[in-house]
């Protein structure tokens, strides 16, 4: 009986992810707000733009993009290790990795509900981003517990 070489659990659980993350990136620069005047002539206004605006300083500038990007930049970096060189640890990694990120931006967005609106393409895209990002983790857990579980051929 011929025997494929074990290559580990699957990367398409990786790719799922990442492809959460550069939906959540995008989202970030799409319509996000209607209704709140930021410049003159602007009708809608995006995330960036939202968090991007009152930064007046350098150093507010940076934490700017690090409250917007940090979270997203990591689990990518996790999942592009995925798919690349997949370590015992990187699908434990990825979970605790995007817990924190998807977490922490669900919180954020449902929040926002009541207080703003009415929502455009943007937010919509973020929670929807959140989602792949979920689904891609919950991928990847099953994928890894199922390699674990298979036995090892010599």
């Amino acid at each position: 009986m011929e025997t494929r070489p074990d290559k580990g659990p699957s990367a398409s659980g990786y790719v799922i992810v990442l492809l959460g993350v550069v939906g959540f990136v995008v989202g970030c620069f799409l319509p996000y707000l209607s209704g709140i005047i930021v410049a003159p002539g602007d009708d809608s206004v995006s995330l960036i733009q939202l968090i991007w605006t009152p930064a007046e300083g350098p150093l507010e500038q940076v934490g700017a993009l690090l409250n917007l990007f940090a979270g997203a930049g990591t689990v990518g970096v996790i999942a592009l290790w995925g798919i690349g060189r997949q370590r015992v640890w990187t699908p434990r990694a990825l979970v605790a990795g995007a817990a924190a990120w998807t977490l922490t931006w669900i919180g954020v967005l449902v929040n926002q509900e009541a207080a703003f609106g009415p929502y455009e393409v943007g937010y919509w895209v973020l929670l929807a981003s959140m989602g792949v990002a979920i689904i891609g983790t919950v991928v990847v857990l099953v994928s890894a517990r199922a390699h674990a579980a298979r036995p090892q051929a010599e």
